[in-house]
């Protein structure tokens, strides 16, 4: 016996089905199973619900217009882009505590290399003497274990590494020491002493101006924007040159003269770059963000 296909009444169709141009498609609760679009057309229309296969977080999305085939599935993007935004956040986190934490030693790290600069440069006090053991221990409250020039070297070469961390700022050590035109010496001389104390002055300067922008980029509360972090650590790492800041406390010390021996090793170009990142630091430092 020959059968015809019928055409379904409306009182024939069974609940779950609706008539569309292309024929009978199913309806769920989740939107209507449209039929493949036809060539040259564009997706059909399913009165304005989107079209998806299954439900929930994972449901995958409808072919893309004219391609007939389906995009890869990956069911679990969203918790590995969770996942990933969580690690980013716990790690802005700690890293906008650490400079704050640092911050707080400012003053007293300040104060230190100010008093070792001036002390080195007495010399009625003599390296090694009874008076230079006592005033050390004295001006350092006992940060520094021992009067001897290596102690001091290693003390002074922490601090700048803190420092240099505290700003995201990569080797510090080895790069800014060459860059400041630091000795590495392991023998006491006032000039080798006073080389390292003012390096490590300016990385702490540095990271005080760091952490008052940081903390204008991205607020005190306890929930840093991870974007806005990383934007004014990437806008201050670009800038950052310790020739700035060296200057910056050569002229706080009343010593302006050793600011005018830095810039004048410099070419005319050296010297307009540096302005320019001297005026991008600054405004970062106030603001949070660059000159607009």
């Amino acid at each position: 016996m020959l059968f015809r296909s019928k055409t379904l009444t409306p009182g024939e169709r069974l609940p779950h089905q609706a008539a569309t141009p292309g024929g009978l498609v199913n309806v769920s609760p989740y939107g209507t199973l449209s039929p493949p679009p036809q060539a040259g057309q564009g997706p059909p229309s399913s009165g304005g619900v989107s079209a998806k296969v299954g439900h929930g977080p994972q449901a995958a999305t409808a072919a893309p217009p004219g391609t007939g085939t389906a995009p890869p599935m990956n069911l679990n993007m969203s918790q590995a882009q969770a996942a990933a935004a969580t690690d980013t956040s716990k790690s802005v986190v700690q890293n906008v505590d650490n400079t704050r934490t640092a911050d707080q030693d400012f003053g007293t790290n300040q104060h230190i290399n100010d008093q070792l600069l001036a002390l080195s440069k007495d010399t009625s006090t003599g390296y090694g003497s009874e008076g230079w053991r006592k005033a050390v221990g004295y001006i350092s409250g006992g940060r520094i274990s021992s009067p001897d020039f290596q102690t001091i070297g290693a003390y002074l070469d922490r601090s700048s590494a803190m420092a240099a961390k505290s700003m995201g700022l990569p080797n510090t050590n080895a790069g800014l020491e060459t860059a400041a035109g630091a000795t590495g010496t392991t023998q006491y001389s006032p000039e080798a002493l006073q080389t390292k104390v003012k390096l490590a002055s300016a990385l702490n300067t540095a990271s005080h101006q760091f952490r008052q922008g940081q903390d204008k980029a991205v607020g005190q509360g306890a929930s840093p924007d991870p974007a806005a972090y990383n934007q004014f650590r990437a806008d201050w790492s670009n800038n950052f040159d310790p020739r700035i800041f060296l200057m910056e406390n050569a002229h706080r010390l009343g010593t302006p003269d050793e600011s005018k021996a830095i810039a004048g090793k410099m070419s005319a170009a050296e010297k307009t770059d540096l302005q320019q990142k001297r005026t991008n630091l600054l405004s970062l430092a106030q603001t949070g963000h660059l000159p607009q």
